[in-house]
């Protein structure tokens, strides 16, 4: 999309005298912002990250990933994953849906761009996260269950893309907080394998 015309189109909504009402002017204010924001870091030959369509192999679910700067995107990923807890014999396991929110900064963009050319998101990062645990629906151990928590988190993360495969890892200390009132330090480690779009 042409950066010109859209900035001319918002310019015309915003000045407009039609009988459009203020809601629908900011409405229409941030939807043009979210276009150019995506288009004003797209140069050509430079390190740049890229909107990226996802499915996970093994956290069954799905990722779309949105530029917000150069080296800066944040990603949205829906999924049903594994969590695990110190039980009083051994380790007890679960399968729970949850939805990841991160924010991502790639610090090594750029030598990941001059070792292959192409804008694929690889290269190393630094995150902050945001993870819904949903209650679970399997339990190794019927005394244990998992419940409706937030988890927040610093990660520090790894993701290698060619063509349609990917492959990432992060991992870092959260704190949890649960509805009962429930919280603590708890790590966080993800592996994932997928398909890119």
């Amino acid at each position: 999309m042409n950066t010109k015309f859209l900035a001319t189109v918002s310019m015309l909504v915003l000045t407009s005298t039609c009988a459009f009402s203020l809601r629908m002017k900011k409405a229409v204010l941030i939807v043009v912002s979210f276009l150019l924001s995506t288009n004003l870091f797209a140069a050509d030959n430079e390190a740049q990250t890229v909107r990226q369509f996802k499915i996970s192999y093994l956290n069954p679910g799905v990722e779309f990933e949105q530029p917000i700067m150069k080296k800066a995107s944040v990603i949205v990923h829906p999924a049903v994953g594994y969590s695990f807890i110190a039980g009083n014999d051994g380790f007890v396991g679960f399968l729970n849906p949850y939805i990841d929110l991160q924010c991502r900064y790639y610090y090594n963009l750029a030598k990941k761009y001059e070792q292959s050319g192409e804008n694929n998101n690889s290269g190393c990062f630094l995150a902050i996260n945001c993870t819904y645990n949903f209650k679970d629906f399997y339990s190794t151990d019927d005394d244990y269950e998992l419940r409706n928590n937030v988890t927040f988190g610093a990660l520090w993360g790894v993701q290698w893309t060619k063509r349609h495969t990917y492959l990432r890892f992060n991992a870092g200390p959260g704190y949890y907080v649960n509805f009962d009132g429930d919280s603590g330090f708890s790590p966080i480690a993800e592996f994932s394998i997928g398909w890119k779009f």
